[in-house]
């Protein structure tokens, strides 16, 4: 397929994924004064169907790593409590796509959760918080478009402005930015199961 080709090309090993005959998710987006927007796409593809299986050794090859990642499109929320057992930091992309009975489903099984709230007022990104943390999360890192981000840590709220510039395409923009912050928080922190 071109999704393995492409990964085989880059250099990205595939020995641990799953091949079901399906059409892949696809996104149709078009930009619009540098702003991307979507539109109807295929929801989810075959993985919305037939989502990932764990076996014990997926779990151990995902135990190998210091960070697992996943998210709303990913339709892992049945293995959650799998990873997290693996003594890893978990974090979860909830995208703009929650209410407060998904949280709650979700983040008894994360440490670290991500979401857009760029629309969010200040009372609402409370109510947020503290939802999230009281799952027992510790990492709340939410992207807030052209007011910045937010990062709530162990109960410390940290507001970062934003640098601006004339977007020419914020396709993936929060993705960069959590992969960074991410990175960067697992470099510098020793994680252990007591995070």
């Amino acid at each position: 397929s071109l999704v393995k080709s492409t990964a085989d090309t880059l250099g990205i090993s595939t020995d641990y994924c799953s091949y079901v005959a399906g059409e892949n998710c696809r996104a149709s987006v078009i930009i619009e004064d540098g702003d991307r927007k979507f539109l109807p796409s295929n929801q989810g593809g075959i993985s919305k169907t037939k989502p990932l299986k764990f076996n014990r050794l997926r779990k151990d090859y995902c135990s190998s790593f210091d960070l697992i990642h996943s998210s709303c499109f990913s339709y892992t929320e049945t293995i959650l409590p799998l990873l997290k057992d693996r003594g890893r930091l978990v974090s979860f992309d909830f995208s703009d796509i929650y209410d407060e009975a998904y949280l709650k489903e979700v983040c008894p099984y994360i440490n670290a959760a991500l979401l857009s709230a760029g629309h969010k007022s200040d009372n609402e990104i409370s109510h947020l918080l503290e939802i999230i943390h009281g799952c027992g999360v510790d990492i709340v890192i939410m992207t807030k478009g052209s007011d910045g981000s937010l990062v709530s840590y162990k109960g410390n709220i940290y507001r970062q402005s934003p640098y601006y510039v004339k977007p020419v395409d914020t396709m993936a923009a929060g993705d960069a930015f959590s992969a960074a912050f991410l990175c960067t928080f697992v470099d510098n922190i020793t994680y252990t199961k007591d995070f």
